[in-house]
């Protein structure tokens, strides 16, 4: 007996939503998929567009993706959340680059030679100074100042502050001999030659020339500077420099004007 056209249609009716919903959910798994795998290239690229590097990623879920990766000196890692209309990041990130030690702090021997430099080299032109090594016990140390000119010195330095690890804070100097500048030494030298020839050239300008550098006045030393007026003829004599017997300071003596 054959079906009625009615009963058969109602049946094709019947079997209609069932078909629908076998092709979503077919269907459903293959989109998900496909928006999973197409998401988790778009997460690597924009993640490369803002300076990562070495991204390694991890699926969490059809919108999240867990990632590490490096950002210029820093190691990351952290969760993209990628939804159809809007993609956020959240990170957390630390420095790896090699942590460089601080310095140690100087010794006491380089603690006084840098202050031997310091103060004489701005004051007279030396510009090395060495010094044994210095214990914290130690209360006395001779130090030895020379200059590019070839002079040298001695400086003995004593103590006369520590600080908690029995490093030294504060010392006094004494050097060995007296020492001037050369340029600084000519004019000073200079107005006193010129005022004790004044009588025999009146208004005369002079000007000396001691050398360059630190000079260092040790027993016996004679220091010629020379001189020259300035003249539309110029007249020239020497100064002879040495230290007054008592070591207090300085006297000169003029031949030539």
């Amino acid at each position: 007996m054959n079906d009625d056209p009615d009963v058969r249609a109602l049946r094709r009716s019947k079997r209609a939503p069932l078909l629908v919903a076998l092709v979503v959910l077919v269907a459903l798994p293959l989109v998900g998929a496909a928006w999973v795998l197409r998401g988790f290239g778009a997460v690597r690229a924009q993640l490369e567009d803002q300076g990562y590097t070495s991204v390694e990623l991890k699926i969490h879920g059809p919108f999240t993706f867990g990632f590490t990766g490096a950002k210029g000196t820093s190691t990351c890692s952290g969760t993209v959340t990628r939804e159809p209309f809007s993609t956020s990041i959240e990170e957390l990130c630390f420095d790896s680059s090699p942590k460089t030690p601080p310095p140690p702090p100087p010794s006491n021997r380089e603690s006084v030679e840098k202050s031997l430099v310091e103060k004489y080299g701005a004051i007279f032109g030396f510009d090395h100074a060495s010094c044994p090594e210095i214990a914290a016990a130690d209360t006395k140390a001779t130090c030895t100042l020379t200059a590019a000119n070839g002079a040298s010195v001695g400086a003995v330095v004593t103590r006369t502050a520590t600080g908690t690890a029995g490093d030294w804070t504060g010392w006094h100097v004494e050097l060995d001999h007296g020492v001037e500048n050369g340029e600084e030494l000519a004019k000073k030298l200079s107005k006193a030659v010129a005022a004790s020839v004044g009588a025999r050239h009146p208004k005369i300008v002079v000007d000396l020339d001691c050398g360059k550098g630190p000079i260092v006045f040790t027993e016996g030393k004679k220091l010629a500077c020379a001189a020259v007026s300035e003249d539309a003829k110029p007249l020239h004599a020497t100064v002879e420099v040495t230290e007054k017997p008592d070591g207090g300071g300085l006297r000169w003596t003029e031949t030539g004007f």
